[in-house]
């Protein structure tokens, strides 16, 4: 900090142009969102979406979003041709247009206060990494917000130029309509800061004194705008036919007027809340909790560079000559008003943006964002009234928020691993799956994923007919509609996800278990876990229903699956991989294969009860390969040491040498000593 100091001083002259600003913001952005791009995949509603142009042709889009957003398919028909099915460039992509939304903000609001460009830009600095929103690695899903909040930046631009170059007014009317009506064919997330125009406009009109005459030329100069907006609502609320996300609060205010207000200012007061103050608490959060990981350290060391960084780049920008004596104020209220109307549009359907059970609702304070930061940068520098210590806190804010994002993106940089691990490992497993098969879990087992993301992901493994709507798999979990399941009971499955549908069986599924904090490796259940300790009763009750059958074998294989742009390159061989393949192998009663892949765990160090290769149900197809090929000391020698490290699984393994025993007559003797010894019954 001395050194910049030092800097400053020795050098005085130093000094950044504000043709930089785009510059240094996207270093700071890359900082913040991009360090694990490389690494980053797909999340979320990615997959759902992506799998309808890996099914059928661009212009099923159309359909897709036809249940909320019918107009919004555009985005998608214009960019899936040109992105690929390769994460890192919808990674690259969505970070650009965040960047060009924050550069949009900035040129917009500078139209507004040409001569306050520095305090403006500390704003944007702010809004670039303001900490409410935190899925940036959702690349697909979030490109058309990020691309609709830079067209509504656009049109305000251009909705200022129309009032200020009055010669060519019209011109930059026209635009800043048609780009007003192209916002609002993606989504109505920025629905509610359209209501902030007339205050704009207001301050636009500033040479008008009389203030009567002031409001009705803002209005007048509004109604253009309100008529988009207008036409909108009423074509989203009443024509459309748009059953989903229904705007139950604003029909509300018809029946129970108090109610209404009510339940708004209870939804509005928690939410403002979380924009305000509550989601920068995480920013602080150092990490103890977790332990001294290299990577959180990392994030602290690019935090404290970025303070010294900009703090030493802000107070090197152009000096201003202030000409707009109410400047100030006027942030501070349009701030204010966009702060308060941002989320606007999931209040009206009776939502919230912490919502409970809803881990991606943060989404919806994207739209007050801009504002918040232009109150925060106001407050601060009315309050310390001077430039050099604003810009240190301006500087640390930026730097504490992109730090968390840092460790945000790390820690989806962890999910897209455990993700490529679960579907290499269902690939080795399963090669390919008999149409129709459901995969059914306890609990949902990818962090930040839902039962329909999974679902789509998995669908991108194997090849489909295309145009199919009818997809041939579908995953499920038991919890909490089933308690119990009877070895006699089938339970159907039925799904209908937009364009999507599934319908099977249990009797028809695969029932998994992938749990890391049991096993590195997912495990295909079988009868045998029915004896499994380390499965919860109702798994056990599910496993004996898991149908191997729907693993198919000896097919003909189609070059373009598995997806390994999607997924990325088959891994290294490690020991699941080498479990999954001994599982298959035994299915197809491939004995030599199950003992060999045995042989190479024993070679690359694997060994019962030590490490990843502890648990002893991934050593059931090797213990069966040995004793199928006449290595019964193998077997034992094994089995021993698993019962040694855990007794609880001795049931397991009596099952497997039973069911040797019962196919085969080779050296009886030495099975059932083995099985009288840990008093195996049966025999």
């Amino acid at each position: 900090m001395k050194y910049f100091t030092s800097l400053r001083q020795r050098y005085p002259s130093i000094a950044f142009p504000l043709w930089t600003v785009p510059l240094v913001l996207m270093a700071v952005m890359i900082a913040a969102f991009g360090l694990f791009i490389p690494k980053s995949g797909f999340y979320w509603d990615d997959w759902t979406q992506l799998l309808v142009t890996r099914l059928d042709k661009l212009s099923t889009y159309w359909a897709y979003f036809s249940s909320d957003r019918p107009t919004s398919a555009w985005t998608h028909i214009l960019f899936v041709p040109l992105l690929g099915l390769k994460p890192l460039n919808w990674q690259i992509f969505t970070l650009v247009l965040r960047w060009l939304t924050v550069l949009g903000m900035a040129w917009s609001l500078g139209l507004i206060w040409p001569q306050h460009k520095r305090i403006l830009t500390l704003a944007a600095f702010l809004f670039a990494v303001y900490p409410a929103f935190r899925q940036q690695p959702t690349a697909v899903a979030y490109h058309q917000h990020w691309l609709q909040f830079a067209l509504y930046f656009a049109s305000l631009g251009c909705m200022v130029l129309a009032v200020r170059r009055r010669k060519m007014g019209w011109i930059w009317l026209i635009a800043a309509l048609l780009l007003e009506g192209l916002q609002f064919s993606i989504t109505e997330f920025y629905a509610g800061i359209e209501l902030v125009r007339p205050l704009i406009l207001w301050i636009l009109l500033s040479e008008e004194k009389n203030k009567l005459k002031r409001l009705e030329k803002s209005l007048l100069h509004w109604l253009p705008y309100l008529a988009v907006l207008a036409g909108y609502s009423s074509w989203r609320l009443f024509f459309s036919g748009i059953e989903k996300h229904p705007a139950t609060l604003l029909f509300l205010f018809k029946e129970s007027p108090l109610a209404a207000v009510v339940q708004l200012v209870r939804l509005a007061s928690v939410d403002e809340l979380f924009i305000t103050l509550s989601s920068w608490a995480k920013t602080l959060d150092i990490g103890l909790s977790q332990g001294v990981q290299p990577l959180i350290v990392i994030s602290w060391l690019v935090s404290i560079f970025l303070v010294v960084l900009l703090w030493f780049y802000f107070q090197r920008l152009p000096e201003e000559q202030m000409t707009q004596p109410n400047a100030r104020t006027e942030m501070l209220f349009l701030g204010a008003g966009i702060t308060l109307v941002g989320p606007a549009p999931i209040w009206l359907t009776g939502g919230r943006i912490l919502a409970d059970n809803d881990f991606h609702a943060d989404r919806f304070a994207l739209a007050s964002m801009w504002g918040i930061s232009l109150v925060v940068v106001v407050i601060i520098e009315l309050l310390v009234q001077n430039w050099r210590r604003t810009t240190l806190m301006i500087a640390i804010l930026v730097g504490l928020a992109a730090g968390l994002h840092i460790r945000i993106a790390n820690e989806y940089r962890l999910i897209w691993a455990n993700q490529q691990s679960f579907y290499w490992q269902l690939l080795w497993r399963a090669p390919q799956l008999e149409p129709g098969t459901a995969l059914v879990s306890e609990e949902t087992f990818l962090a930040h994923q839902e039962l329909f993301s999974t679902s789509s992901a998995i669908n991108h493994l194997y090849p489909q007919p295309p145009g199919a709507n009818s997809l041939d798999y579908w995953m499920y979990k038991l919890t909490p509609a089933h308690e119990a399941i009877a070895p006699d009971q089938d339970i159907s499955f039925k799904t209908v996800h937009r364009i999507f549908s599934f319908q099977g069986t249990l009797n028809n599924s695969l029932v998994i278990q992938y749990n890391p904090e049991i096993s590195n490796c997912l495990w295909v259940l079988r009868e045998v876990d029915a004896l499994n300790p380390d499965v919860s009763p109702l798994m056990q009750q599910a496993a004996v229903h898991s149908n191997m059958s729907r693993i198919l074998v000896d097919q003909t294989v189609d070059a373009a699956f598995p997806p390994v742009e999607m997924i990325g390159l088959e891994p290294a061989v490690d020991w699941c991989t080498l479990f999954q393949k001994a599982e298959l192998a035994i299915q197809q009663e491939d004995w030599p294969q199950a003992r060999a892949l045995a042989d190479q765990a024993a070679k690359m160090g694997y060994f019962p009860g030590e490490g990843i290769s502890s648990h002893a149900r991934e050593w059931l197809p090797m213990i069966s390969g040995y004793l199928h090929e006449d290595e019964l000391e193998q077997a034992r020698l094994i089995s021993d040491q698993l019962i040694q490290y855990n007794p609880k699984i001795t049931p397991m393994l009596c099952s497997v040498w039973q069911e040797f025993s019962s196919q085969s007559g080779q050296d009886q003797a030495g099975v059932s000593a083995w099985m009288n010894q840990y008093q195996c019954t049966g025999e």
